[in-house]
């Protein structure tokens, strides 16, 4: 959650209504803007608001620490995914900032601005200057959002990190809400 342009609190997403306090740990992550830079282009106000994304590690940062564990005689860590949601939560920051934790970000929601699509609130993060995976696409139909997930389904090992697959969202938001 962003309060006049500054990172005030982050929280892990808990049980869907009620997450962990990891504000000091994701202030370490150097992907995160500790304050937004905000165009006089924009046409919102964005005094409060909240964005949605996912922490994660590269899959050779990921490597390369669990080399340096090894070394030290440390456990390693079994993937990069539980890494990430470990480090989050551990109560030292100072061992969360030398993690290699990355983020991609893709919703902002704000009471008192209007957005209107998934895409245009993708290029606004993109504005504000957080970080956004940009291998996504707008489709207009069906067909070309099948051929979109067989591409990444054939590229998903070229990819610097793990993914389940590919998310598919309705591009308007009020449609989103109706659909639950």
């Amino acid at each position: 959650r962003y309060i006049k342009g500054r990172l005030h609190v982050a929280a892990t997403r808990g049980d869907g209504t009620v997450g962990e306090d990891v504000t000091n740990n994701v202030k370490t992550i150097r992907s995160v803007p500790l304050i937004i830079k905000k165009t006089n282009k924009l046409n919102l106000k964005l005094d409060e608001f909240e964005v949605r994304g996912e922490v994660f590690m590269e899959l050779e940062a990921f490597r390369k620490l669990n080399e340096e564990r090894g070394l030290n005689g440390e456990k390693i860590f079994a993937n990069p995914r539980n890494s990430s949601a470990g480090t989050l939560k551990l109560q030292d920051p100072q061992i969360v900032a030398k993690r290699p934790l990355q983020i991609f970000v893709y919703y902002l929601f704000s009471e008192n601005d209007d957005l209107h699509s998934q895409s245009e609130n993708l290029n606004l993060l993109n504005s504000l200057g957080f970080r956004i995976n940009k291998n996504y696409k707008l489709c207009d139909n069906i067909e070309k959002v099948l051929q979109f997930c067989d591409k990444w389904e054939e590229e998903r090992d070229a990819l610097p990190y793990e993914i389940d697959g590919v998310v598919i969202k309705v591009n308007s938001l009020k449609q989103q809400k109706i659909l639950g």
